[in-house]
């Protein structure tokens, strides 16, 4: 059983009896015999009481040095993490700055394409023919005030199918050599009526894109004007002034 020390310090008389049995304690007392004590042999309780077990300190020791080599162990991984997040920092710095000049890039080509639509709408828009774009499913892209005219398409109209339309002028017999511009990519020319009977000339472009890939049609249409027209229609009534027309 390990000795404990006493909150005290206390000088007792010891006999050398008991000094030489090694038996000093009783519970929390001293132990001698009367009449048979040597004044210049005394011994403290305090230090005798106090004094440890070899063991505990070992123990202590053992779990003092585990204690610093988990210390030193967190200490190493927090060093670990500390450079893990300077990387992480560095490689956070560098994307921001291809973020920001990806946006750099992106503002200037917004930019760009505003310009070109723009540029597209005022060309549209004082061209003085009309012209109808469509894509690879015949829906209206774009038309010009003339083919708004000429065929009696509004711009609610765009997005819709010329073959679903009710125009002045019968596209739907044209659906096939449409599909055909589209596919071979090479532009067709061909003459048509409006309803009124009068001659119509339409050219069928293939819509190509800056791939060149063809991806709609653009069709114009080339109307005569009145005098032409005229001269037109009386060919047709009597073929005979074709040449004394000319």
């Amino acid at each position: 059983m390990a000795s404990q020390k006493f909150a005290y310090s206390s000088v007792v008389p010891v006999p050398e009896t008991l000094l030489e049995s090694g038996v000093l304690f009783s519970g929390d007392s001293a132990v001698f015999q009367q009449g048979n004590t040597q004044p210049d042999r005394h011994i403290s309780l305090a230090e005798v009481r106090g004094a440890s077990n070899p063991r505990a300190g070992g123990v202590a020791g053992d779990e003092l040095e585990s204690i610093q080599r988990e210390i030193q162990l967190s200490n190493q991984q927090l060093q670990a993490t500390n450079e893990q997040l300077e990387v992480n920092r560095d490689a956070l710095d560098s994307v921001r700055e291809v973020l920001h000049r990806i946006r750099g890039e992106i503002a200037a080509r917004n930019d760009l394409l505003m310009q070109v639509t723009s540029d597209l709408n005022n060309l549209l828009e004082n061209v003085d023919a009309p012209i109808v774009m469509i894509g690879p499913d015949l829906c209206v892209r774009r038309l010009t005030p003339k083919a708004a005219t000429v065929l009696g398409l509004t711009q609610a109209d765009v997005g819709r199918s010329v073959l679903q339309l009710r125009l002045k002028i019968d596209l739907c017999s044209l659906k096939a050599a449409m599909f055909d511009v589209i596919r071979d990519g090479q532009p067709c020319r061909c003459r048509i009526q409006d309803e009124s009977g009068s001659g119509i000339s339409l050219c069928m472009s293939p819509y190509r894109t800056v791939d060149a890939r063809v991806d709609g049609l653009v069709l114009t249409f080339s109307v005569p004007d009145g005098r032409r027209q005229r001269h037109e229609n009386q060919i047709r009534r009597d073929p005979s002034k074709r040449r004394a027309c000319a």
